[in-house]
């Protein structure tokens, strides 16, 4: 692999202006903190309503502390999220591309998406399953903010921004381009790719980013996050089969992930790991032994020990606080 080589420029002048979202790192950072302690208030509230007559009262303004203090990191996070230009500039490495369908993600940001994926879960086990066993969260953005952790330990996770959006959505890094580049912007990306992440809607409008990915990338790249209804996952398998040259699985799989070997047949990958251990059968066959992540990574984000000595350090905390403020 050449580290050296030039991702394409970027015009920026070239077509009509691109406007670049809003982006404030140090606003980002204070929202995330504040938006952390105002949380565990809520929880504070929470856990020592038991103690008190005002117990409903108390758990109202609890849960309204928990939502907003989430609110408030989610909205820094994105906030202070820099550019996938800033981010190509200092890290030299090949990326990880990231295409999706605006529409799909657009809609994974909304209340109701949230609280359609919560009750489904409950109603459903299948659904909840598929999350558990890949080790990956059931809710679009944050699932794209585990990415962003997981695949910067390979290169710079990037992707295109979509056009118009007042602040950037969460994971990768966004590149904004005027409508007459952005296809032979993407192309550059797809030739110089490590590996390529493909998070497909329910119709055809990747089509043309799939058929640029079948010429410039070698199969054992390519990921898929397949969708999470099976209509949907029937939807997307009757066009991404006229593309590619094999066929997706006529039954959907039970596994959330899917990826292709080196001549093209695509298999699932599963098992109730930690994130890093669910895609471990993609990185190996693209060359990416678990060891050459960080040791911090697989510490802090591929352990099940490391959570459980987190939620016990966290509730002794939570606990210790509410014995104080609640005697």
């Amino acid at each position: 692999m050449n580290s050296a080589r030039k991702l394409p420029p970027v015009e920026r002048n070239s077509g009509n202006p691109v406007k670049e979202p809003y982006r404030n790192r140090p606003a980002g950072r204070f929202l995330q903190i504040a938006g952390t302690l105002i949380g565990f208030t809520g929880l504070v509230f929470i856990f020592g309503s038991t103690r008190y007559e005002e117990a409903p009262d108390l758990v109202l303004c609890g849960l309204a502390a928990v939502i907003g203090g989430y609110y408030l990191w989610f909205r820094g996070t994105r906030i202070s999220a820099g550019s996938a230009e800033q981010l190509l500039q200092g890290d030299k490495r090949d990326p990880v591309v990231f295409i999706r369908s605006f529409g799909d993600e657009e809609r994974s940001y909304r209340v109701q998406s949230l609280a359609g994926l919560v009750r489904r879960a409950l109603v459903e086990p299948g659904l909840f399953n598929r999350y558990f066993q890949a080790g990956a969260s059931f809710w679009g953005p944050m699932q794209q903010f585990q990415f962003n952790r997981l695949f910067r330990e390979i290169g710079p996770f990037i992707a295109i921004g979509k056009p118009g959006e007042k602040i950037p959505g969460m994971g990768a890094a966004r590149m904004y381009v005027s409508d007459d580049r952005w296809q032979s912007v993407v192309g550059g990306f797809f030739r110089k790719a490590r590996l390529v992440v493909v998070q497909p809607g329910t119709t055809p409008g990747l089509q043309w980013e799939i058929q640029e990915i079948k010429q410039a990338v070698s199969p054992e790249k390519i990921l898929f996050i397949l969708p999470e209804k099976e209509a949907d996952y029937h939807a997307f398998r009757s066009w991404i089969d006229r593309v590619l040259p094999v066929s997706m699985p006529e039954k959907m799989p039970s596994a959330r992930f899917l990826a292709l070997d080196s001549q093209w047949k695509p298999y699932a990958m599963g098992g109730y790991r930690m994130l890093l251990g669910t895609l471990e059968p993609y990185f190996r066959n693209n060359s990416i032994p678990i060891n050459s992540f960080s040791m911090l990574y697989r510490v802090v984000y591929n352990s099940w020990v490391f959570v459980f000595i987190f939620v016990v350090v966290f509730f002794a905390l939570l606990f210790s606080v509410v014995g104080m403020l609640f005697p």
